[in-house]
């Protein structure tokens, strides 16, 4: 999963907040990231962020991130 151009969004993505994110990924799926029906995520904040950022930057649903345990 090193994808040089991902690894640069990242790294410039350093000062867009957690909640922002949150945003653009309800935005772009049309649907929140968090489901209360569902069972919980268990990440650290850390690899919550990345996985969020990995949705925004390809556009794709939380559920096809390659590290997705909670399907």
């Amino acid at each position: 999963m090193k994808d040089a151009d991902f690894e640069a969004f990242c790294k410039g993505a350093k000062d867009i907040s957690d909640g922002d994110l949150l945003t653009a990924y309800a935005v772009s799926q049309s649907v929140g990231f968090f489901d209360i029906e569902d069972n919980s995520i268990n990440v650290t904040p850390e690899e919550l962020r990345r996985w969020l950022l990995w949705c925004v930057y390809y556009g794709r649903p939380k559920d096809e991130y390659p590290l997705a345990t909670n399907k």
